[in-house]
């Protein structure tokens, strides 16, 4: 009939019906459009968050044994010349570490484009090691790499920079206010200052400090 659409067979396609609205009406060439041209779900990835800063009853989900490490490193390694001066200091803490190497969905994308810009400064501290080490022993985390001089070459290696503890950053630890007592966060924070380094991280009780946080 004149004015009306032709019959369609039924695809299990729906209009999102909106309250006290009728759907738009789409032509039935721009619905074949839309079925056929859209691109395939992708499959969900079956990564489980590392959470170092959960309590005790609520043990960390545990990195899922089918990721290969250093899923990232297939993406652009950052290299430091000449003419790509560092524009910023970048301190990342256990979160962000574990979750940039694994490539994991938790990291934010403004961390990772960050941490992979050529012009930044990424910093891993070696009490971040430390505790990462601490965790594992204790059987709260469990990471697919061995820490170590194998470790520290790898986070070298895709231009990340160990950092040492530093006797100054020691000192500026006794000095910051009692807001938590976590040792780590409170070496990080002390470290962040020194280094004159925007802290990547999730934890939000930096903030307290007044260091800067990025997430």
């Amino acid at each position: 009939m004149t004015g009306e659409f032709p019959t369609i067979p039924d695809t299990g396609f729906r209009l999102p019906i909106t309250q006290g609205k009728k759907p738009h009406r789409i032509h039935p060439s721009l619905l074949r459009l839309s079925l056929t041209q859209t691109e395939p779900a992708r499959p969900e990835k079956s990564l489980s968050p590392v959470s170092l800063y959960c309590c005790p009853e609520n043990p960390p989900a545990l990195l899922d044994p089918g990721i290969r490490p250093g899923v990232r490193l297939t993406r652009r390694i950052r290299v430091q010349t000449a003419s790509h001066p560092v524009s910023m200091n970048l301190l990342l803490d256990s979160n962000t570490l574990v979750w940039f190497l694994e490539g994991a969905p938790e990291l934010s994308e403004t961390a990772a484009d960050l941490i992979e810009k050529r012009d930044s400064r990424s910093l891993v501290s070696s009490v971040t090691s430390w505790e990462l080490a601490v965790k594992s022993g204790l059987g709260r985390l469990r990471l697919p790499y061995a820490l170590g001089e194998e470790f520290s070459r790898t986070i070298e290696s895709i231009g990340l920079e160990i950092l040492p503890l530093s006797p100054a950053a020691l000192a500026r630890t006794a000095r910051l206010p009692r807001h938590h007592r976590d040792p780590f966060d409170r070496l990080l924070i002390a470290e962040a200052f020194e280094q004159n380094a925007s802290l990547i991280s999730p934890n939000v009780i930096f903030d307290s400090y007044g260091v800067q946080r990025i997430w």
